[in-house]
């Protein structure tokens, strides 16, 4: 079961805001976000016949926050976001920002955040579960001057991450990120890691150190099952240096939160979360890969004003 505190409340929906932004990301997914192109619109504007509604669609990498920010500056009280979980990522960051509110409309291949409160990952359901919402206060994360909503960190899951960013023609979702999995595990490397969680010194080889704010990545790999995103804190995993067949014993593990019981894997909670290391090691931030270490990682208590389905019964895998 999610942690109570980011459980939304099934008391009553709120009302959706007089105005509202829909940026609409039609390369996410490989495919699914253009399949909703011409549909979602109208769905939208069915279900929620109160709001006035802005439609957009990006063309190039980090349009979706430029669209956000000016969709916010014309008054927009809502930004939905329809594409994965960078485009998400990139309009909860303008609407934490502006203060307004986001819905998310999952047309990615994790859609991950969309798991963690609950929202149906097939369009129909996402929208009516929009217009039937309430507002959730939710922490979002800082990864140096970068913010995330949802999962960042640095090693091995950002080599795996940039990999099934690259596409597989025929696989999506968790299928994509295994064969990614398998594929760079082959040539990986560990590296040596120094972990400061709020100022505490942790060092050793290791594959990973991944940071959360909420529970899952990868299309549903629970990565940090009992991470709450309303506690001011982050969960770090931290996969010390295994063999390869030990990995491959232990990968299937993620995909129900029991790896956390593994020995070579420790569970870190913190505000404040910095890593070096040697060499250096990419950074994931929501499902993009962007920079190396070093990096410190901090989070910002409810900053985001989250639209989540009145009820939820578990999450989404």
């Amino acid at each position: 079961m999610p942690p109570e505190r980011d459980r939304p409340s099934a008391t009553g929906a709120q009302p959706v805001p007089a105005r509202a932004a829909l940026i609409m990301n039609p390369a996410s997914g490989r495919g699914s976000g253009a399949s909703m192109v011409q549909r979602l619109p109208e769905a939208l504007t069915t279900a929620m016949p109160g709001t006035a509604w802005s439609v957009f669609a990006t063309e190039y990498p980090g349009h979706a926050r430029m669209l956000a920010a000016e969709a916010a500056l014309q008054g927009a009280g809502l930004l939905v976001a329809a594409g994965g979980d960078g485009t998400v990522g990139d309009i909860a960051a303008e609407a934490a920002a502006a203060g307004v509110e986001l819905g998310v409309i999952p047309a990615g291949t994790g859609n991950d955040l969309a798991r963690h409160y609950g929202i149906p990952l097939d369009m129909a359901g996402a929208v009516a579960a929009l217009a039937a919402s309430r507002v959730v206060e939710m922490d979002t994360g800082m990864a140096n001057d970068r913010p995330f909503v949802n999962i960042s960190g640095c090693g091995f899951d950002a080599v795996v991450a940039s990999r099934t960013n690259r596409g597989f023609r025929f696989l999506k979702g968790h299928a994509a990120y295994t064969a990614a999995t398998f594929l760079e595990l082959m040539r990986f490397r560990p590296a040596a890691f120094v972990l400061r969680v709020d100022g505490v010194e942790h060092r050793g080889r290791a594959m990973l150190c991944t940071v959360a704010n909420t529970s899952s990545y990868g299309g549903g790999m629970l990565i940090a099952p009992e991470a709450d995103a309303s506690d001011g804190m982050l969960d770090a995993c931290v996969l010390w240096q295994v063999t390869k067949l030990e990995f491959a014993r232990a990968f299937p593990l993620v995909f129900s939160g029991e790896h956390i019981h593994h020995p070579r894997v420790t569970m870190f909670r913190g505000s404040v979360i910095e890593v070096e290391s040697d060499p250096p090691m990419p950074i994931l931030i929501d499902g993009e890969v962007a920079g190396r270490t070093p990096v410190r990682f901090s989070v910002r208590p409810n900053a985001l004003r989250l639209r989540a389905p009145l009820q939820r019964v578990g999450r989404i895998t």
